[in-house]
């Protein structure tokens, strides 16, 4: 079942209620606390980032708890998360608290990825795809964004297909208008790209259908 806004808030708000007490049992060094609180919080916050897998880009209107999920959203830890490595390196178990075991991924697997895909439609999709057969070497950039755009392919995300397509034309016409001289490619082996259009590479090194296939194809959407 979709997560809601409403659950991620809610366990937001209980990740801030936790970090101030566990904050306060370290600053009364009370051991006892800190120890019925800290599994509490480890446990909320796993579940909070387990929510964010189905939702990336939730929408929260309470201002603590958006605080909060911007905060962790961008690396931050809190207090709390900081207490917890200490914990962790303490026991010398570092980084496992938090982290997924493998019950967990096996789940997480099922109900995210299974339900919806398998290696079945992604060996499919790759049957599906001809390869690129040329007469002359590819660069190992060009090789990489193909092999890429096929995966992407095999795994339905067909809006980077589209994107890595755009991608591949630009490096196939930026490597003929090297190896012709038409563009120089500086000694770092970088070539500014951005100094030139892309209509103006694109007219050096087609003409008639050829042309006008590649400008079809480029701005397909």
């Amino acid at each position: 079942m979709p997560t809601s806004a409403n659950t991620l808030q809610k366990d937001a708000l209980e990740m801030r209620r936790l970090n101030r007490l566990m904050v306060k049992a370290v600053a009364e060094s009370d051991l006892s606390s800190l120890h019925r609180i800290l599994p509490d919080y480890v446990k909320t916050k796993k579940r909070f980032k387990t929510q964010l897998l189905e939702v990336p880009t939730p929408r929260i209107h309470d201002r603590q708890a958006l605080n909060i999920l911007q905060r962790l959203s961008e690396g931050e830890n809190l207090p709390a998360d900081n207490i917890v490595t200490a914990v962790e390196e303490m026991a010398g178990v570092q980084g496992r608290l938090t982290a997924l075991d493998e019950d967990d991924i096996e789940s997480l697997g099922s109900d995210l990825f299974y339900s919806w895909f398998s290696h079945y439609e992604y060996i499919e999709g790759l049957y599906e795809m001809d390869s690129l057969v040329v007469s002359i070497s590819v660069p190992d950039h060009l090789s990489k964004f193909i092999n890429e755009a096929k995966n992407s392919y095999a795994f339905q995300q067909y809006n980077a297909v589209y994107s890595l397509c755009r991608t591949i034309l630009e490096s196939s016409v930026r490597d003929i208008c090297v190896r012709r001289r038409l563009i120089t490619q500086r000694q770092d082996n970088l070539i500014p790209i951005e100094e030139y259009w892309w209509r103006d590479l694109k007219d050096a090194v087609a003409k008639g259908s050829l042309k006008r296939q590649m400008g079809d194809l480029y701005t397909a959407n």
